[in-house]
């Protein structure tokens, strides 16, 4: 009888085992369910980023932007005579009314593992991106007028010039994403190319001055070209995001057409080679492909 109590004894202390054990189990069970949602909980996502860690973290993007541009041309002068050399000034005082748009390509690449991780605070990421991109411009300046400055004298007042430009440039720039926070990032830009270029400037005296006007014929030109920038980027989705961008663009050695002769006089009127200035404010989307 006693052997009989304690082999029931033995089996309720087993049991009793087993049931805390698995209860056990069960509660480390529901900790990692717990611990699998803490996880799985959405997190904000941000352009550039890819769901999938296997994945390259550089990729391609699709940029168009468009704006407004004021423009400056630099050291404008006319040739009308050896003698005397006009300055053409004040181009539109500096208003923002010409146009200008870009399409283009950029290569993203991620650069962070280049750079200590002291560098990154909290979710702020420093220098964490450089894009390579292959940018076309396209800057429209229908109307451009100033003071046409005889000898380049500001007491020389006497007539008022109007110029046609228009400039479709080709160029190599570099992005370089220099801080990001969540969907919002900072970047700067840079890079040179290729302007084809157009222009058609013609001079009107003021009346009384008997000066004879100027009607340049249209040249085209091809040059070289600068430009520098940044701006700032947010990210609407996962893919695609939304830039406002500033861009000041240098185009050198610009060429100016030139006039017959004057009526009863004996040389012609020729526009120098000048540079052409533009500072640029843009809207554009980036679409990562």
């Amino acid at each position: 009888m006693d052997m009989y109590k304690k082999v029931l004894l033995s089996c309720a202390t087993l049991a009793a085992t087993s049931v805390a054990f698995a209860g056990g189990d069960k509660d480390y069970d529901r900790e990692l369910v717990m611990r699998d949602d803490e996880e799985e909980e959405e997190k904000p996502r941000v352009y550039r980023e890819r769901e999938d860690e296997e994945d390259n973290d550089n990729f391609f993007e699709v940029l168009v932007f468009g704006g407004v541009a004021a423009m400056q041309p630099e050291h404008a002068i006319l040739e009308v005579s050896d003698s005397e050399n006009d300055l053409l000034t004040n181009a539109n005082g500096g208003d923002w009314d010409s146009w200008t748009v870009q399409a283009g390509i950029g290569y993203a690449m991620n650069t962070e593992e280049f750079f200590d991780d002291e560098l990154q605070t909290g979710d702020l990421r420093w220098f964490s991106e450089i894009n390579p991109q292959i940018n076309v411009y396209y800057l429209d300046a229908a109307n451009l007028h100033g003071d046409a400055l005889m000898f380049g004298n500001i007491n020389y007042d006497y007539a008022d010039w109007n110029m046609d430009f228009n400039s479709t440039r080709v160029m190599f720039d570099l992005a370089l994403t220099v801080a990001s926070l969540e969907r919002l990032s900072l970047y700067v830009l840079g890079g040179a190319g290729i302007a084809f270029n157009r222009t058609q400037l013609d001079s009107i005296a003021h009346p009384g001055t008997g000066i004879a006007d100027v009607d340049l014929s249209s040249q085209t030109s091809t040059s070289f070209a600068w430009e520098f920038g940044g701006g700032l980027t947010y990210a609407l989705m996962d893919d695609l995001a939304v830039s406002l961008q500033y861009l000041f663009t240098g185009i050198q050695s610009v060429k100016l057409g030139s006039e017959d002769a004057l009526e009863g006089q004996a040389f012609n009127v020729q526009g120098e080679n000048f540079d052409m200035d533009s500072q640029a404010v843009m809207l554009g989307l980036r679409l990562a492909i």
